[in-house]
């Protein structure tokens, strides 16, 4: 297994994991396909690399104009950083717990909130897209 590599989950059926390669660590955090009637994915990661989840998507058979939703755990930039531009590449709807909504439209604070947490880190991040309404 490395960064990029797409491959099922055992014991869920549909079920795809995608290594992200977060900090340039394989096996560090991992985005989840469900190739179902509607297709979905759940988290996004940091956006650095999202183009390992539009090619783990194509991996599985999923052309990035069907993928119908995107599924996020929390707002965080290391499991939704990614969604602005994947919205962006494949016309999914967001799905976001209602507390995370601002932070997903307007990521401003949320960048500099993690700019000061993350400290060196930082240079693995990339700024995140606004997610439309």
């Amino acid at each position: 297994m490395g960064i990029g590599y797409v491959h099922a989950v055992e014991g869920v059926p549909d079920c795809y994991h995608v290594d992200t390669g977060m900090f340039d660590e394989p096996e560090l955090v991992s985005v989840y396909i469900y190739d179902t009637d509607r297709p979905a994915i759940i988290d996004t990661g940091l956006g650095t690399n999202h183009e390992n989840i539009i090619d783990g998507l194509r991996e599985v058979g999923i052309e990035p104009a069907d993928l119908e939703s995107i599924l996020l755990t929390h707002v965080h930039l290391d499991h939704a950083g990614g969604a602005g531009f994947l919205v962006e590449k494949t016309g999914a709807d967001v799905h976001v717990h209602e507390s995370g909504k601002q932070f997903s439209e307007d990521p401003e604070g949320l960048w500099a909130g993690t700019k000061q947490a993350v400290g060196d880190q930082m240079m693995f991040y990339t700024e995140p897209k606004p997610i439309p309404e």
